[in-house]
């Protein structure tokens, strides 16, 4: 009798001290997508151009506590779309001016880093381009609660007219939230 005793402490111990050791809870939420408008510059001739840069800001704290997290808890930020829109009036206006686009965070004093791109650019006529986004952490800038995003490019004809064009992108954070 002892023994079974012996034994079933033994089980209900390793069962608690089991039961205590939980693994990291892995939550995943996203960043509001943020949007702006930037101009592909007239100009006469054709070549690299980069668009004009655009502050962005987040308010980390409160999406943390929207998602009862916290920032010390927060292991990744990776951007998840983005994506350019014509916004001319003029419906012939489409993307075969463009050759390629990269898209850029910079965040003082982290250094410049490359988020998007499209190279090359299929030329199919399209007013809308969906840049193709590399698997690359970017944590610490979003962290800074303001990070600089423009785009460079290069042209392949003319531009008769500065072109409106509408960025949109949306992060997705990843937080471990100790069980």
């Amino acid at each position: 009798m002892r023994k079974i005793v012996s034994i079933l402490a033994a089980s209900a111990s390793l069962f608690l001290v089991s039961s205590c050791n939980k693994e990291d809870l892995k939550i995943n939420f996203p960043i509001n997508a943020a949007e702006f408008t930037f101009n592909v510059p007239m100009n006469s001739t054709f070549g690299p151009v980069t668009f004009q840069a655009h502050n962005l800001s987040y308010n980390l704290d409160s999406l943390c506590i929207a998602n009862s997290c916290n920032l010390s808890q927060i292991t990744s930020v990776k951007l998840k779309e983005a994506i350019f829109t014509i916004e001319d009036p003029d419906l012939t206006t489409n993307f075969d001016v463009v050759d390629w686009a990269d898209g850029y965070l910079e965040s003082a004093p982290l250094p410049k880093i490359k988020i998007a791109g499209k190279n090359p650019n299929p030329k199919t006529g399209g007013r809308v381009l969906a840049l193709d986004v590399p698997d690359v952490e970017l944590v610490e800038y979003v962290k800074k609660q303001t990070v600089s995003c423009f785009a460079m490019g290069n042209t392949n004809a003319a531009v008769s007219h500065d072109i409106p064009v509408r960025c949109r992108i949306k992060f997705e954070v990843t937080a471990m939230i100790a069980n």
